[in-house]
């Protein structure tokens, strides 16, 4: 994972043009995340609509994440970026023109693919990652924040395969003496062990009341390689 890429398309996604080069460093693989820049106290325009690029870096599944800023109107624009660079002592994100300068929002590094979406009925944005280190179980992780540059949450676990009963289920467990044989494997893969990644939260089916949600999330295997709906209900401690 070298480079992110702007692509345009004019025909509906049959053929793509090359708008830009968005990064080679920090913000690759991208969750982006419109928004109304006047909700928003600390985003670098107050008008008019913006684009948060959460992101993680070159280090593929060892990065921290990142976030950068685009205003929608200058979407093919990459200088137009400004990068997350840090709170102030009054919490307020500073930005900056260098990526260079870009600061972790906070310290996990284990991240590959990431989804970021703002939960109405939490009021809190919500990060969803995969990791393999976790208090040493791997899984999905998930983080809250009441803005987009934090302070977030500690992280906890959203779906660990053996303690959500996915091995052996609709993920391949090549120890048979910890769950019976399963067939779920895909062909001449019986020792390779299954694994998650790449939850991306299907935002229009998100549904809740007043500090509680149920969040529909697509969840991709390995092994066999496919992907799975899955459903979780998160509420407000």
């Amino acid at each position: 994972m070298g480079r992110s890429v702007l692509l345009r398309s004019r025909d509906d996604g049959a053929t793509f043009t090359n708008c830009a080069t968005i990064s080679r460093d920090k913000i690759i693989y991208i969750a982006p995340a419109a928004i109304t820049n006047r909700l928003w106290k600390g985003v670098p325009q107050e008008d008019g609509r913006g684009l948060l690029l959460f992101a993680a870096s070159t280090e593929y599944r060892r990065s921290d994440p990142y976030l950068a800023y685009l205003p929608l109107a200058e979407i093919e624009n990459p200088s137009a970026l400004r990068y997350f660079a840090g709170r102030d002592a009054k919490g307020m994100p500073r930005w900056s023109k260098t990526e260079s300068d870009a600061q972790a929002l906070f310290s996990h590094p284990c991240i590959g693919e990431l989804c970021v979406t703002y939960n109405r009925f939490l009021r809190r944005w919500l990060m969803l990652y995969n990791c393999e280190a976790h208090r040493g179980v791997r899984g999905i992780h998930f983080r809250v924040a009441e803005k987009p540059w934090g302070p977030w949450s500690e992280s906890d676990l959203l779906f660990e395969p053996w303690r959500d009963k996915a091995y052996g289920a609709y993920i391949h467990a090549a120890d048979k003496s910890k769950v019976p044989i399963d067939a779920v494997h895909d062909p001449g893969r019986e020792n390779d062990w299954g694994g998650e990644y790449g939850p991306y939260v299907v935002e229009r089916f998100t549904r809740g009341a007043a500090g509680s949600t149920t969040i529909y999330y697509v969840l991709s295997t390995w092994n066999p390689y496919n992907t799975v709906l899955m459903k979780s209900t998160l509420q407000v401690a």
